[in-house]
């Protein structure tokens, strides 16, 4: 956990010195928000180029594949980074935000149902709300070991295909409910 590291580990681990790491970093919570930064920054799961025959599911599997290997290179940095680390930081929870965000646009771009730029509000939240299940699948992989990492990808694909074929449609053509009468 990131409280239980000491700067001093930290530039021994890097074969500086601790004075070198207070250079560039103010405090620790300063160096954590560097790193959380630097791993999405560093790793923003690239979105598959079309190529003949491929299909929309061979891309989605090879970026499903592309983000689950980012997850585990940086397994103990995504954990504490879903908890937004030091409690609920402002700084982390905006970074993830902007990488959430994101990951709709590629799934958008992966899957070729539209321009992400134009893409409406029941979309953007239907698969805003995937990616907190992706979340929490990544525990069930990396701290739980209740799944593996091929049925991990099983389920992210297979889940994220259902609700682009079948639920996302439904969702659209919903007739909204008639807002409730004050009691």
């Amino acid at each position: 956990h990131y409280g239980t590291v000491s700067i001093e580990t930290v530039a021994e681990s890097a074969g500086i010195t601790r004075g070198l790491v207070h250079h560039y970093f103010r405090s620790k919570r300063d160096l954590y928000v560097a790193v959380v930064r630097e791993m999405f920054r560093g790793n923003d799961v690239p979105v598959p180029e079309y190529v003949h025959p491929a299909t929309p599911e061979q891309r989605l599997a090879e970026s499903v594949d592309n983000w689950l290997d980012m997850v585990d290179r940086n397994r103990t940095t995504w954990l504490i980074a879903l908890d937004a680390g030091l409690g609920r930081d402002p700084e982390i929870l905006a970074i993830l935000d902007r990488v959430r965000e994101r990951a709709v646009d590629n799934i958008i771009a992966v899957l070729g149902i539209g321009p992400a730029s134009t893409a409406p509000p029941h979309l953007r939240g239907a698969l805003r709300a995937y990616g907190g299940f992706a979340e929490a699948s990544t525990r069930e992989w990396l701290e739980r070991d209740r799944l593996d990492r091929d049925q991990l990808r099983t389920l992210l694909t297979d889940t994220l295909l259902h609700l682009v074929r079948e639920t996302i449609p439904t969702i659209e053509t919903a007739t909204p409910r008639p807002e409730a009468s004050p009691t």
